[in-house]
């Protein structure tokens, strides 16, 4: 840890915690997560690949502002 991150942790009053990496459970959601993502970009960029590092937020606020049926709530 750099002495820079040190003193904001500090400042802050923040406690570092290290912890690994590795969660089963978090791969699965981020693999759930990535396939509705490219979904939602396959469908809006369609043709138009070039834009779609633009089209990128709108995806996120569609898939966050979605109602998901398993949780019953938003992201």
């Amino acid at each position: 840890m750099s002495h820079k991150l040190e003193a904001l942790l500090q400042k802050y009053h923040i406690q570092h915690r290290i912890t690994s990496p590795y969660h089963p459970h978090a791969k699965v959601q981020v693999e759930s997560t990535n396939k509705v993502m490219e979904a939602i970009l396959t469908k809006i960029v369609g043709s138009h690949r070039r834009v779609w590092a633009d089209i990128v937020l709108k995806a996120l606020w569609a898939y966050r502002t979605t109602w998901h049926n398993t949780t019953g709530l938003s992201p």
